[in-house]
């Protein structure tokens, strides 16, 4: 059960690094279409999961993939909102390197094999 608690923990822990990073950067695109993505398969996988049927418990791989990508939506988000809220707050603004797109694969292949996982199932 830790190891299932840890994955959740280094899901939200990164996609909230990227949410601050991107915001950081006012890269509002890349931000948008990494919440697109992450919420558009937490769809997908809803939609696999709810489809399964027989056996026991059919479905719940999908379910949890559901509910790690919308951790992972959220924490994207929150990541951004708490970048904005230091910036309004008077913290000035920080240079910051630009950010290549590897961010974006991850969240993307994140997606992905949240998916693969839940049709697997």
């Amino acid at each position: 059960m830790a190891l299932v608690w840890a994955v959740v923990i280094f899901v939200a822990l990164g996609h909230l690094w990227i949410g601050y990073r991107r915001a950081a950067m006012r890269s509002w695109r890349q931000l948008g279409a990494a919440l697109a993505v992450l919420l558009a398969g937490a769809l997908v996988c809803q939609l696999i999961g709810e489809g399964k049927t027989g056996g026991y418990l059919a479905g719940i791989i999908g379910f949890m993939m559901m509910l790690l990508l919308l951790i992972a939506a959220g924490s994207l988000a929150l990541g951004g909102l708490i970048r904005l809220g230091l910036e309004a707050a008077g913290r000035p603004r920080l240079t910051v390197v630009a950010l290549p797109w590897w961010d974006l694969a991850v969240v993307g292949t994140f997606a992905a094999l949240a998916i693969g996982f839940s049709a697997a199932e």
